[in-house]
């Protein structure tokens, strides 16, 4: 054999091994990442709203803090969780209180990632509070799990919308089916929405 043919054998056989040992790398590193602690990617302090605020200043709030999710009622009494699109038929003047989402979902700050994401695969939610020795201690929403990529985002990107796909601002309907906030409204009032049918 050539002294060049056998160079070229050798670095072919380095080669293979290094790649397989940057993928399992990759895959391990990935694995650590799913079983991180929630505490990990929380957003925290957690700043309540009061019941009693009206759903147009509930709506300015999410605005300035550049949020769609907004603890009602307190750490120590917390009254619910408000998504921006729970207040898309409530009247400027409502309780936010009135429209907040029941019973409010927690998990703990040392469980892990991939369990977040799969509680609220399982109840249809975009964010739990957190706790650490019962106390509540932040926030975690379906985008902060979404980032981490790998079996979090795949169990979470399980629930969509039927009609359009989208994986925010999701609801079940009378038959069970996911719907977002926008097909849901086009499903009960289709007049109101332009087709784009032409004459």
């Amino acid at each position: 054999m050539s002294q060049a043919t056998h160079e070229t054998v050798e670095s072919t056989s380095t080669a293979a091994p290094a790649s397989a040992s940057k993928a399992h790398d990759a895959a391990a590193e990935q694995a650590a990442v799913q079983q991180a602690a929630v505490r990990t990617v929380m957003t925290q302090p957690v700043r309540f709203l009061p019941a009693d605020l009206s759903a147009l200043d509930a709506l300015q709030v999410a605005r300035e803090w550049g949020v769609h999710h907004l603890p009602v009622g307190s750490p120590d009494a917390p009254g619910g969780i408000l998504c921006t699109c729970d207040l898309k038929e409530a009247p400027l003047n409502a309780r936010i209180g009135d429209w907040a989402r029941q019973p409010v979902l927690k998990v703990e700050a040392e469980s892990s990632c991939l369990h977040a994401a799969k509680l609220m695969r399982d109840h249809v939610v975009g964010s739990l509070l957190v706790t650490q020795a019962k106390q509540v201690c932040g926030i975690v929403t379906r985008a902060d799990l979404a980032r981490l990529g790998g079996q979090s985002s795949e169990v979470l990107s399980a629930s969509r919308c039927v009609c359009c796909g989208s994986m925010s601002h999701l609801r079940r309907d009378e038959f069970e089916q996911l719907l977002c906030v926008d097909c849901r409204e086009r499903a009960e009032e289709p007049e109101n929405f332009d087709t784009g049918g032409g004459d």
